[in-house]
């Protein structure tokens, strides 16, 4: 089998190599691109559409896991740890093909290259263990089927709101009996932050209301991501915390920022 043969070339190199690829992979690398994309082309559709479309993906990948719940492979090959048990689809498989892919369909030169992160990323997750060809291969189909058609039919932002809270919703009745992922949770908290912002994205400069609003909303925030950073405190509100910190890096991107450049 194809899986047997890459994990059966493993060495050090490759394992240094294919880890750092599974780290990079992550929710801040797509943060960061995204906001540096947004930052200097502020109207550009693309970056303000990955905000929306890959975390709706990521918690999309997570309720596919649940659904069908396929176990991961022997734990004696993991190389990296995971943050659940089941592996259908890969969602860094699916994510990756989401962000890259739709970064593909908007671009007209050197697209080519947005391949090559797709298929590192796929190769590692296999080499590290936690996937099979099957788990990697239907992600990047489902990954390039999203971002397709979401690129032939964008959804208007009162749409996206709707999908949002609908998507919240079903992955908490298929899952509620179930672990909820640390990524679930940073996508819940991107998404709120990004529903949030689009009120603020067209809108400039703000006005005194918005700006009280915003100081609002990030004080009262960040209250809570600090008061669940004190070890000391029992505090039974982890995962609301964990989704309003992302909310709030969101809200950051989109509305902060913007606003502090303008005003210099």
């Amino acid at each position: 089998m194809l899986d047997d043969w890459i994990i059966g070339i493993r060495n050090d190199f490759l394992t240094d190599f294919f880890k750092i690829i599974i780290h990079l992979s992550n929710d801040y690398l797509y943060i960061t691109i995204m906001a540096f994309g947004y930052w200097m082309r502020p109207r550009n559709y693309l970056f303000t559409s990955l905000a929306f479309i890959c975390p709706s993906a990521s918690i999309m990948s997570f309720l596919f896991k649940n659904i069908f719940q396929i176990p991961r492979p022997d734990l004696d090959l993991h190389l990296v740890l995971t943050q659940d048990p089941f592996s259908f689809p890969s969602s860094h498989v699916l994510v990756a093909t989401v962000f890259w892919g739709t970064i593909f369909l908007h671009s007209s030169r050197f697209r080519f290259l947005y391949f090559i992160p797709i298929f590192l990323i796929a190769l590692a997750r296999v080499y590290a263990g936690v996937h099979s060809t099957l788990d990697v291969g239907w992600g990047v189909l489902i990954g390039a089927l999203i971002a397709y058609s979401y690129y032939m039919r964008p959804l208007n932002p009162i749409h996206q709101k709707i999908s949002i809270v609908f998507l919240c919703m079903l992955y908490a009745i298929v899952s509620i009996d179930l672990m909820w992922p640390k990524t679930v949770l940073a996508s819940m908290g991107i998404l709120l932050g990004y529903g949030l912002s689009t009120y603020w994205i067209d809108r400039s400069p703000l006005n005194k209301n918005q700006n009280f609003s915003l100081l609002f909303v990030f004080y009262f925030s960040l209250a809570i991501v600090l008061l669940k950073s004190l070890s000391f405190i029992e505090f039974p509100y982890k995962n609301l915390a964990s989704v309003i910190k992302y909310a709030i890096f969101m809200m950051f991107i989109f509305i902060t920022i913007p606003a502090l450049v303008k005003k210099e």
